[in-house]
């Protein structure tokens, strides 16, 4: 490693610095290291940072500088390797965060990263019954041959769960850590954690070694759990908590949240009652929801398919055959994309669909997406 990783990471360390003034920072001055040797006036002109942001970073990137040398020295050590936010294998659903991770830290293998990731979390303190609910969630998946990324956090109770069931049937998992590679916490769970690895999965860490122990670094690490996921799944949560944390933020990142639901008078599950109540998470009750609302299907027919089942079916009406000419090539449409592909107004598109629908030619999915019946 060289100086261009010394400088991405001492960037990453500045206190008080956080993704979006980094951001900012890398697009008015571009080179991570030409930060460093600003002066105070330059830095200022920076959106985001007055006198006291740029006192504290004046006075402290020397410091900066030197614990990330110290870093890469521990990383070489341990085989920890380190990825930008600017590089081809970060992530993109995380990149398309505002506030991703400028690096992160990782064990394993990073770039298996699949298209479909799912985060499964909930509390520490689980019930034999969410314990069950998660192995037959993870399990659902591979039955339905799917192979989602198991996202979770490695802690006691639903985390923990989740990473053994998805080594259990053979799906790929990745745990966040809240902390930096000099120990894995729980340290019960270091087999786990090493199994991950050997399996291909990957540890994943936005925190250097000897990073201060601290609560906010665990709320901090759920935005990297719910950014990396497609969807996030709640499975059991106290009305307060790290999981009740994740959900909130998978909804500021306009990805999908799932509840399971639970007695009304069962602490464990007040979390997930009460973002259904208000509507912030789609109620589940078994991988069969997952799959229907995020259209994740068995299989799916081919455009020549589709084109054949169509002429097959009934006689269309001109507005529908120029929805389905549409919908044959695609998996699925929102009603946006079906107004400026089809170029027919929202009366006429409208009337279409119903009649695709009563023909059951086409399926309605929640979030006014529309595809064709596998």
């Amino acid at each position: 490693m060289g100086s261009k990783e010394i400088y991405q990471i001492a960037l990453s360390l500045l206190p008080g610095v956080g993704p979006v003034t980094t951001r900012n920072l890398q697009k008015m001055f571009g080179d991570n290291e030409a930060i460093f040797r600003l002066k105070g006036t330059h830095l200022k002109r920076t959106y985001g940072i007055g006198d006291q942001l740029t006192s504290i970073i004046l006075k402290n990137r020397q410091a900066c500088l030197e614990k990330a040398r110290a870093e890469i020295k521990f990383m070489e050590a341990n085989d920890v390797h380190m990825v930008d936010i600017g590089d081809d294998i970060y992530p993109d659903k995380l990149r398309a965060c505002a506030d991703a991770p400028l690096v992160l830290f990782y064990i394993g293998d990073f770039s298996a990263f699949p298209d479909k990731s799912v985060a499964v979390v909930g509390t520490r303190k689980s019930s034999q019954r969410g314990v069950d609910i998660t192995e037959n969630l993870i399990q659902g998946f591979k039955n339905n041959n799917l192979s989602p990324l198991i996202v979770s956090g490695l802690a006691y109770g639903i985390d923990v769960t989740a990473h053994r069931s998805a080594l259990e049937h053979g799906l790929n998992t990745w745990a966040i850590l809240g902390h930096g590679f000099d120990i894995i916490y729980p340290a019960m769970h270091r087999p786990v954690a090493k199994a991950i690895i050997d399996k291909g999965g990957c540890l994943v860490s936005e925190f250097p070694s000897h990073a201060p122990r601290d609560s906010k670094h665990f709320v901090r690490r759920n935005r990297i759990i719910a950014g990396l996921s497609d969807a996030t799944i709640i499975v059991e949560s106290a009305k307060k908590g790290g999981a009740m944390v994740t959900a909130d933020i998978a909804t500021s990142y306009n990805r999908d949240v799932f509840a399971f639901p639970g007695r009304i008078n069962d602490s464990k599950s007040k979390g997930c009652n009460h973002l259904i109540k208000t509507n912030r998470a789609a109620l589940t009750e078994s991988v069969d929801d997952v799959l229907y609302i995020m259209n994740w299907r068995k299989t799916r027919k081919s455009s020549e398919e589709k084109q054949a089942a169509i002429e097959f079916n009934l006689q269309f009406e001109e507005n529908e055959k120029i929805v389905l000419d549409v919908l044959k090539d695609k998996d699925y449409c929102d009603t946006d994309q079906l107004l400026k592909l089809s170029g027919l107004n929202i009366a006429d598109l409208s009337t279409a669909l119903l009649g695709l629908e009563i023909k059951s030619v086409i399926n309605a999915l929640p979030g006014k997406i529309y595809a064709m019946n596998s």
